[in-house]
């Protein structure tokens, strides 16, 4: 197994000393959760497209073409389609203010039309009809179980 992972580029040098929380799967991709952020790895060319530098994630979602990042800061979530998710402009954070139970979120699961959130003081979700657009009013939308 070594010798065909040395075959097909070795070690990815842009996670380098970054602290590796999760690998999340998406059509031919790996998003990978860092410490730095969220990181878009294209497994076929076997190369780190780019990084989005959000702050520490511990576990990366999706729901449909929207993109959730959890980590001690809150939730990151922003949209695969827009023309730039380097920017931090890009992304939109979720907070205690928001109605998270802690800021810290440590994990995320789609379930049942609801985003959960695990935080580091209980449960919380993301309850909406449908997939609304980040910028259609979830702000209100955050509840607690």
């Amino acid at each position: 197994v070594l010798e065909r992972y040395r075959r097909l580029g070795g070690l990815i040098q842009d996670y380098a000393g970054h602290m590796i929380h999760r690998l999340t799967p998406y059509g031919d991709s790996i998003f990978v959760s860092l410490d730095i952020g969220v990181s878009l790895f294209d497994a076929k060319r076997w190369e780190v497209k780019e990084t989005y530098k959000i702050g520490e994630t511990y576990d990366t979602h999706f729901v449909g073409r929207q993109i959730w990042s959890a980590g001690p800061k809150g939730v990151y979530a922003s949209n695969l389609d827009l023309p730039n998710l380097m920017a931090p402009s890009s992304w939109r954070q979720y907070t205690v203010a928001d109605g998270l139970l802690a800021n810290e979120a440590r994990a995320l699961l789609w379930f049942q039309e609801r985003l959960y959130v695990g935080t580091t003081q209980g449960l919380a979700y993301f309850a909406y009809p449908g997939l609304a657009q980040l910028d259609e009013g979830l702000d209100d939308l955050v509840s607690e179980l």
